[in-house]
């Protein structure tokens, strides 16, 4: 497969914005999705293949490389106050406000029971739909409302011989870069022992596909980047690697585990014989700032503060920007091409 029908083929599973074709104010007014909204691409506005104009907004140039950058919970309101920022009231972003199309995707979950739409969506049925092309209910990843798993876009990738690339400042078991490599019925279920209680049938021992940790593993990433160690000390309770840790299962299974900027400064390969793990804090990575907790009504009462240093951030902790460099670097030694999620 060309890696330009690839590209076009994982666009909409991003709900990236579609055609430049289907522009017409009657599309822009008809805001209901096209189709059934508990299939596959069935909440998209616009309807029909895209393929051709997608391609048509790229100039027919082959993409390579798909790079994904996920603003956790960056909305237009937060876009807007970036660009106000950065560029003034009449500003402009030449990469976001250029798109062909904004608008057309939906951001709904759906009630588990009903298939409704549920208004409020948690992050784990958001990523599970840019991940899938599938909507599903909030707490789901990779799977829909009826439980089934669904073909995610890292695997999709995978599958035709990309490398491939997973990198977050958050749990490696968080939702956003868990809906890449799990399908649990539960985005609680980072390990074994809450997967029997909240997750059976996912579980080993019931003969699923595990816990998010497990199937982290068992999806084999060539570059995976984060925090979540903690969970990674628990031990199988099934399968294989029953009675050893899950950390012990990675370095059996020839992962490279790095925990701090140094080591992962000194990785000068990563592919599916050697899939690099770093794992830089027991939970979440340490934020840049220490500040005040935001309240619901914003501080009001309290005397303007300016934000610190977080001292638990120091040089031993790689930044965002220093995990995304490297696997870049490491991935691009694919000749066909990479998918990197940041």
């Amino acid at each position: 497969m060309k890696y330009s029908a690839i590209f076009a083929a994982l666009l909409p599973l991003l709900c990236l914005p579609a055609a430049q074709a289907e522009t017409s104010a009657s599309v822009l007014d008809n805001r209901a999705a096209h189709g059934d909204i508990t299939q596959p691409g069935g909440a998209r506005r616009l309807s029909a293949d895209q393929t051709d104009a997608i391609r048509a907004s790229l100039n027919n140039k082959q993409a390579k490389n798909v790079i994904l950058l996920i603003g956790d919970g960056m909305g237009d309101s937060e876009i807007t106050a970036a660009r106000n920022y950065a560029e003034g009231a009449g500003g402009f972003f030449k990469g976001i406000d250029a798109l062909p199309l904004t608008g057309q995707y939906t951001h709904y979950a759906l009630n588990k029971k009903t298939g409704k739409p549920d208004y409020v969506t948690d992050s784990a049925a958001s990523a599970t739909a840019w991940s899938t092309g599938v909507k599903t209910y909030n707490g789901a990843l990779g799977v829909d409302i009826h439980e089934k798993d669904h073909q995610t876009i890292l695997e999709l990738a995978k599958s035709a011989g990309l490398a491939t690339g997973n990198v977050s400042t958050a749990e490696l078991q968080d939702a956003t870069p868990a809906a890449l490599i799990s399908h649990v019925t539960s985005r609680k279920c980072y390990g074994p022992s809450v997967t029997a209680e909240k997750c059976p049938t996912n579980a080993l021992e019931k003969g699923g596909k595990g816990s998010i940790t497990e199937q982290l593993l068992n999806a084999r990433a060539d570059v995976t980047l984060g925090g979540g160690a903690k969970t990674f000390a628990e031990t199988a309770t099934a399968g294989e690697w029953q009675g050893k840790t899950l950390r012990e299962q990675a370095q059996a299974r020839g992962y490279q585990l790095v925990n701090d900027a140094t080591s992962l400064a000194a990785i000068s390969q990563a592919n599916q014989d050697t899939p690099l793990l770093g794992l830089f804090s027991e939970g979440n990575m340490p934020v840049r700032w220490e500040g005040p907790k935001a309240t619901y009504h914003g501080n009001i009462d309290k005397a303007a503060v300016t934000c610190t240093p977080n001292p638990k951030r120091d040089s031993s902790v790689p930044t965002l920007a220093q995990m995304t460099d490297k696997a870049i670097s490491l991935l691009s030694s694919n000749e066909k091409g990479f998918f990197l999620q940041g």
